[in-house]
C-alpha cells in the first residue's frame, strides 16, 4: 500500500508541473491520500472527515501547523471583526501569508476568549483541509467558494491570503499551497501503519470547550508527540559496550534508549558540562537511576545491552 501512495504521489508531483491549470486534480490526488492513510489507522464508516482531522492534527509534526487557526477564514465566517485582527490599521487590501497572520490554536484562544474552542477546531488548517478542498474536490469538483488556486504570494509558505471583491463584500481568498499539501502527505506515507488501530475515545474535532485543562493537556500531549516523531527520524548510533567511549553531543537534550525496536527509555539533560555525552556515560557506567532500577527489572543485570540510541 505505501508503494501504490507513492505512487500516486507521483503522478500529483508531474501534475503540478503546470498549476493552476492542474491545481484542482492535484489537490484531489493529495486529499485522497491523506484520507487513505487515516483510513489505514482507524477503518470504518462514517468517521472520515474525523479520522482525517485526527492524523492530521494529532501525528503530524508541528512544524506542518496543521492544529493553526485561519484566522481570514473567521473573518469570512463573521466570526470575528476584521479590526481584531492584522487587517486592522489600513491594512484591509495586504496579501498575508500564513504566519504572518493565523495563530497557533491555543494563541486564538487567548486572543478570542469567546470564541468556542470548538469553533476554532472548525477553521484550523486540518479543517480547511478537509472541508474545503478534499469535500470540495471529490464531491463537487470545485473547492469551497473561499479557495483559490492562485497563488497570493511567490514565497515558499503554507498559506496564503488575497481580498476579493465580490458584490459588495470583501472576501478573505485562501490559497493551500501544493508544496505544502504534498508535504503532509509525503510524511504520513512514510509512518504509515500496517496494523489498524482503536479510535480516540474523543476525537480532536468533537472536543468539548467545556474542558480547559483537560484540551491544554491534550494539546501539549500532540506537541511532546510530533517532537517524538522527530527525534525517533534522527539517525540512530550504536550504544558502546561497557567502559567504551560514548560518541555523542556534549550539547543538553533528549535522546532515546532503544533495544531493537523497544523504546527501553527517554531521557533529558538539563545540567552537566558534556551535555548527552555525560548522561550516557552515566547509564554506561551503571551511575543512573534508569540503568539501576529499569534495566535491573527488564534483563535482570546493571550493565546496558547493546542496542541503539537516537
Amino acid at each position: 500500500m505505501k508503494q501504490f501512495l507513492k505512487g500516486r504521489l507521483d503522478i500529483a508531483k508531474a501534475l503540478s508541473s503546470n498549476i493552476p491549470k492542474t491545481y484542482a486534480d492535484v489537490v484531489l490526488i493529495i486529499t485522497t491520500v491523506l484520507s487513505a492513510c487515516a483510513s489505514l489507522r482507524w477503518p470504518g464508516q462514517g468517521i472520515d472527515k474525523k479520522r482525517f482531522i485526527e492524523l492530521l492534527v494529532q501525528h503530524s509534526p508541528e512544524d506542518f501547523h496543521t492544529s493553526w487557526v485561519s484566522i481570514p477564514a473567521l473573518i469570512n465566517q463573521g466570526v470575528i471583526r476584521e479590526e481584531e485582527t492584522r487587517y486592522k490599521g489600513g491594512n484591509s487590501t495586504r496579501v498575508f501569508c500564513g504566519e504572518e497572520i493565523d495563530l497557533p490554536i491555543n494563541e486564538a484562544n487567548v486572543q478570542y476568549p469567546k470564541v468556542p474552542k470548538e469553533q476554532l477546531r472548525k477553521y484550523c488548517y486540518a479543517s480547511l483541509i478537509y472541508e474545503w478542498l478534499r469535500c470540495g474536490y471529490a464531491h463537487e469538483y470545485r473547492p469551497y467558494e473561499s479557495v483559490t488556486h492562485f497563488p497570493a504570494s511567490c514565497e515558499e509558505v503554507r498559506v496564503s491570503y488575497i481580498g476579493r471583491l465580490i458584490g459588495e463584500n470583501l472576501i478573505r481568498m485562501v490559497s493551500f499551497y501544493p508544496d505544502y499539501l504534498m508535504s503532509i502527505a509525503e510524511y504520513h506515507i512514510s509512518i504509515l501503519v500496517s496494523e489498524k488501530s482503536s479510535p480516540p475515545t474523543t476525537w480532536w474535532i468533537e472536543e468539548q470547550s467545556g474542558k480547559e485543562n483537560d484540551t491544554m493537556n491534550h494539546d501539549e500531549r500532540h506537541t511532546v508527540k510530533s517532537l517524538f516523531y522527530r527525534l525517533c527520524k534522527q539517525e540512530k548510533q550504536p550504544f558502546p559496550k561497557k567502559y567504551q567511549p560514548v560518541d555523542a553531543p556534549l550539547k543538553m537534550g533528549v535522546y532515546i534508549l532503544r533495544k531493537n525496536k523497544t523504546i527501553l527509555h527517554v531521557g533529558r539533560t538539563l545540567h552537566g558540562k558534556k551535555g548527552i555525552c555525560q548522561r550516557l556515560t552515566d547509564h554506561l557506567r551503571g551511575s543512573s537511576s534508569f540503568t539501576k532500577k529499569v534495566m535491573e527489572q527488564l534483563c535482570g543485570k546493571k550493565d546496558i545491552p547493546t542496542s541503539t540510541l537516537s
